[in-house]
């Protein structure tokens, strides 16, 4: 998860030992994706084949997702964590404008969030709208080998990965739609 830490196994002792002072490297926010518009509607093709969208527009999601569905994170939270995830990195590459991306992202955390899902799910989504995401997404959503990342990332909670997959899905068509030249 963005804001964990991941151990490759638990140690034989007791005790977890890591340098807060030396910690590895890795930047939970996903990088803008590269190649342009194709590359986008690539990946929108390749999801939509593999993930079901959560039926529901891009646009008002957050007033009918948060704090609904199963899941420590409710599988709406997830869900609106992915699309904003995906927007960041998708919007850019198909060419949808800087602001309306920066609109579209921001509505789906409402200013009211922690008052309508716990504090883990809050949290996950404020930090998706920031660009963070679990380590899997990243791969997901770059260049490389897409069905082990997203096979990682349906592995992420009981509905967690899915939800976000299906949210990237919901971002990816909405980008490609929105920027459908003539």
């Amino acid at each position: 998860m963005p804001n964990g830490i991941a151990l490759p196994a638990l140690p034989a002792l007791p005790a977890v030992r890591w340098d807060p002072a030396s910690p590895p490297l890795w930047d939970p926010v996903v990088a803008p994706r590269e190649g342009g518009r194709e590359a986008v509607t690539d990946l929108a093709r390749w999801l939509s084949a593999r993930v079901a969208g959560p039926g529901v527009a891009l646009e008002g999601a957050a007033d009918r997702l948060v704090g609904r569905g199963p899941g420590l994170t409710p599988e709406g939270d997830d869900i609106l964590g992915g699309a904003a995830i995906g927007l960041r990195a998708l919007g850019p590459a198909a060419g949808l404008a800087p602001g309306r991306t920066a609109a579209l992202i921001a509505a789906l955390c409402p200013p009211d969030v922690r008052r309508r899902t716990g504090a883990l799910s809050a949290t996950l989504l404020e930090l998706a709208v920031r660009g963070a995401a679990p380590e899997p997404v990243h791969r997901l959503l770059a260049a490389g080998d897409r069905e082990a990342a997203l096979a990682d990332l349906r592995r992420l909670g009981a509905s967690t990965g899915g939800a976000i997959a299906a949210g990237i899905a919901l971002a990816a068509e909405y980008v490609v739609s929105a920027t459908t030249e003539g």
